[in-house]
């Protein structure tokens, strides 16, 4: 405690008087009224409210919201820098969301300036533009019944670069979280080679034209062709070898959100680049739903076919189960806010419901940038569906297969079918491709940290 004996508490207000005085004579004006009241200015701390009935109180007014909450908050007007480095963050384990787990569960959290390398992260700040705390509060307006029924810690802003985990060699960081974002992102994804049409559901159900002199059955146009797998004759289908390709795909505002997530569910739009099919890609076993026969005694039903085409403008639709330990950067350039509720609730300005328990939520989308997969992607499970469409546009009649008599006597002797076919257009197409658990390239962390340890 300090302690003033009289004569130096004496001096002190003498002092203070003597300086007050002189910067009042020498540096002060007198203002008029209406001076007064053009003047503006700003505190460094502010204290506001919304009410229940408020226009701004979005809880009151969602659908099954609770009508009897307010809002209190207590705000710093300034910008708060921040580097930190948080070893461990563990938010409601157990409790109202059940026993097992945690609402929030990160390993090597780290926070810092937007920064690529190390020097930069451990000299630069992430800034918080005016934080504030706020309050939501049952029954408001009646002192014997008020309840507190959730408490947040958010800034307006939050601008840095947010790390979890420390590598990407196996799933870590992020165990669990409950929360809100929005993510967007691009890549490009290599695909495996493949070969279409040697398993089930991989069979094109289509029509041909049978146009061959002398035919008394099963030929004219519009006739039932059945190609891939289990047509043909034994031996003829050796499938289409599909190439390894390039396809460029964006995430575009993907929201994922949740309790207690340990994967992201996240949708992508991929352009697949054109698949040219030539006779030395391989062959499709063809049948006949009915036999073409000629001349009484010769029946043809079974052959192979080859085409030279191009197949273009197929787009994919791509769900990615991301499990969270495979995502480690987060840049961060939004509206933030750290909740603990009571109940579901949804906070002011806030464009979700936060769930009961712990929650964060980031309002703005976080642009994770280039996601591509490390490794080559399997896309072999959309043959069927790649069947199905090929099918349907053989029916067309820019794409229409028609068998003549040479084509029929080549099929007769053994050499198959082989057909030029318009360049296939699938630009009113897609396929749906589901992929789980990719091991992202760009996604490796840089430590938070001098010299050269991958964690402080």
């Amino acid at each position: 405690m300090l302690k003033l004996n009289p004569i130096n508490f004496a001096l002190l207000i003498c002092a203070s008087t003597f300086s007050i005085s002189s910067f009042a004579g020498s540096d002060l004006q007198k203002m008029s009224d209406q001076e007064l009241s053009d003047t503006t200015g700003q505190a460094l701390m502010s204290l506001s409210y919304i009410a229940p009935s408020d226009t701004a109180n979005l809880e009151a007014r969602r659908s099954g919201g609770n009508t009897n909450i307010g809002f209190y908050k207590l705000g710093l007007e300034a910008e708060v820098a921040i580097n930190a480095n948080i070893k461990k963050l563990q938010l409601g384990c157990g409790g109202i969301n059940g026993a097992n787990g945690c609402d929030i569960d990160i390993d090597n959290l780290s926070l810092s300036g937007m920064a690529d390398t190390r020097e930069g992260r451990v000299a630069s700040d992430a800034v918080l533009t005016n934080p504030f705390l706020e309050f939501a509060i049952k029954n408001p307006t009646k002192a014997s019944t008020r309840e507190v029924v959730g408490l947040r810690v958010s800034a307006e802003k939050v601008l840095g670069l947010l790390t979890v985990g420390n590598n990407n060699d196996v799933p870590n960081g992020i165990n669990s979280l409950s929360g809100y974002m929005v993510v967007n992102g691009y890549g490009n994804a290599v695909t495996k080679a493949g070969t279409f049409g040697l398993n089930p559901g991989e069979t094109v159900y289509t029509t041909a034209n049978i146009n061959i002199p002398f035919c008394f059955s099963g030929c004219g146009n519009d006739v039932p062709l059945l190609a891939g797998y289990g047509q043909g004759s034994s031996g003829s289908n050796t499938g289409i070898k599909i190439p390894s390709m390039v396809a460029p795909f964006v995430v575009s505002n993907s929201v994922v959100s949740g309790t207690r997530l340990t994967t992201a569910n996240v949708s992508a739009r991929a352009q697949i680049p054109d698949i040219p099919i030539s006779t030395n890609s391989g062959q499709l076993g063809a049948s006949l739903q009915q036999p073409a026969c000629i001349a009484l005694v010769i029946c043809l039903q079974d052959t192979f076919f080859k085409m030279n085409t191009t197949i273009s403008n197929l787009s994919a639709n791509i769900s990615f189960s991301e499990g969270l330990g495979y995502i480690h950067n987060l840049p961060i350039n939004s509206p933030f806010y750290l909740g603990l509720q009571q109940q579901a609730l949804q906070w002011p300005g806030a464009v979700e419901t936060a769930n009961k328990g712990w929650w964060l939520s980031m309002q703005d989308p976080i642009n994770l940038g280039d996601i591509s997969p490390t490794n080559q992607v399997d896309i072999s499970s959309v043959y069927p569906q790649f069947a199905q469409i090929l099918g349907q546009k053989l029916q067309q009649p820019e794409y229409k297969i028609s068998v003549n008599l040479w084509d029929g006597l080549k099929a007769l002797i053994g050499s198959g079918i082989t057909k030029d076919i318009t360049p296939i257009n699938l630009s009113d197409s897609s396929v749906n491709i589901n992929l789980n658990n990719l091991k992202l390239a760009t996604q490796n962390i840089v430590p938070n940290c001098y010299g050269g340890l991958k964690f402080c």
